[in-house]
């Protein structure tokens, strides 16, 4: 069961955008994570590009603004014409879908014990949203990868990564 309640972002709140969803996991839970996560950690680096500096073991996510501007100004020194785009994935955890992570899990070659752990832990996960400091009923997820989770930060790179 994971219980979520809503943090305010600002002082005073008006809209949903300025809240930020806090989870609360069981313990079994975060235990059968961290040996995943531990795991996947060492592959990762294997499995994603050589532009993917964010979250990576061995790479600085300060890499990749580095060569951006060295590529601005190879640009500018050179005289040659290029776009440089980045890009804001607003919402992106939320709408991640499970069928196609699996489908990613696959054609990056994880077996299908791994598939299987993988889809239980987003299958099988209850939320409950506290109100007045008070669960409701429980219900279950049906896409999209709670932030926070570590496990779920390398997903939304393997997911992002076909992209490239």
């Amino acid at each position: 069961m994971t219980w979520v309640t809503l943090a305010s972002k600002i002082d005073v709140p008006k809209e949903m955008k300025d809240f930020r969803p806090i989870s609360m996991v069981e313990s079994v839970y975060k235990v059968i994570l961290k040996i995943l996560v531990l795991r996947m950690k060492n592959v990762m680096s294997f499995l994603v590009g050589e532009v993917q500096y964010a979250f990576i073991q061995d790479r600085q996510i300060l890499d990749g603004a580095l060569i951006a501007s060295e590529t601005v100004s190879w640009l500018k020194k050179s005289k040659k014409s290029g776009v440089i785009v980045k890009l804001d994935f607003k919402k992106s955890y939320d709408t991640v879908r499970w069928s196609f992570l699996d489908h990613v899990l696959k054609i990056m070659g994880f077996s299908d014990i791994w598939r299987k752990w993988i889809n239980e832990m987003l299958n099988t996960v209850a939320m409950s949203i506290i109100v007045n400091r008070s669960p409701i009923e429980p219900f279950a997820m049906e896409r999209g990868l709670r932030q926070g989770d570590p496990i779920l930060l390398f997903l939304f790179i393997l997911v992002a990564e076909v992209l490239n």
